[in-house]
């Protein structure tokens, strides 16, 4: 009997980051592994309802351009629900889009379980393909997860303003939460996977009366969560990706509300935003 010979996906091309991904591997925080997966888990899940998988198949994540060649034919998907049949030897080009991108494959990418996940945390080198982002002559694994049929999710709205809570450290700023809410942000070109910085207001801290402490002294390292807005010296925030620290020395005035996490982190580099607080 012969067996047949797995699915494979070349890179031909890349222009940017693009990185092996899927839902995260929860439940290592203790271990100083952050849960990391998707930017935007709800482009993952379109592109994987796409490709009629479940929504936790590996996929590539996208920012920039990306050329890929069929070795055996596949269906590919991408997050704008479109999905097309690729021949053997039959390549598909995804041109820079507006926003982060995911492609999926039918059948998922079989890149090997690291610590229950698949998606690759690039601080570590750890999962994905070989721990690293993909770049050309990378040959990918194709699996062969059974077909799973559902509606295709909605596509997060990137323009909404990004509601957040209360941090623990607001109350070392001057106007708590209102300096944030107040203020017109741009994401920055200052960008990856552990956090994103924003530009466009300050967020000046006051001197604690009680110690008459310096604004720029450091708060106790605490435990940090994926939208987390931390505020460094220069007071431009930066927000915590999935592939975060687990802790930081940095106050923290806000953290993003867990729905809106997915639209914030799908926004291109110079997108403008606002917040807004509560749940």
């Amino acid at each position: 009997m012969t067996l047949a010979m797995p699915s494979t996906l070349s890179i031909l091309q890349v222009a940017g980051l693009a990185t092996v991904q899927d839902l995260g591997r929860p439940g290592f925080m203790h271990m100083g592994v952050p849960v990391g997966g998707a930017l935007s888990p709800e482009l993952c899940a379109r592109a994987n309802a796409s490709a009629r998988n479940q929504a936790h198949e590996a996929t590539i994540e996208l920012v920039g351009a990306l050329t890929v060649r069929a070795d055996r034919a596949v269906l590919i998907a991408t997050d704008d629900g479109h999905a097309r049949n690729l021949d053997a030897g039959e390549t598909f080009a995804l041109p820079p889009g507006p926003h982060l991108r995911y492609v999926a494959i039918r059948g998922g990418l079989a890149v090997p379980f690291v610590l229950g996940g698949r998606g690759t945390l690039l601080v570590a080198t750890l999962g994905g393909h070989h721990g690293r982002v993909l770049q050309k002559g990378d040959v990918l694994p194709v699996g062969d997860a059974p077909p799973h049929t559902r509606t295709l999710p909605d596509a997060p709205n990137i323009t909404d303003p990004v509601h957040v809570v209360a941090g623990p450290d607001a109350a070392l700023f001057a106007d708590g939460l209102a300096q944030l809410t107040r203020s017109t942000w741009r994401v920055s070109t200052r960008r990856d996977r552990t956090g994103v910085q924003l530009v466009g207001g300050h967020l000046g801290r006051e001197k604690t009366q009680a110690s008459g402490a310096s604004p720029e002294a450091p708060v106790a390292s605490a435990p940090m969560v994926r939208g987390a807005i931390q505020v460094p010296p220069s007071g431009e925030p930066i927000v915590l990706g999935p592939d975060h620290p687990t802790t930081g020395g940095y106050p923290v005035i806000a953290v993003i509300a867990s729905a809106d996490l997915g639209p914030f982190f799908a926004r291109s580099a110079g997108a403008v935003l606002r917040f807004t607080q509560g749940p």
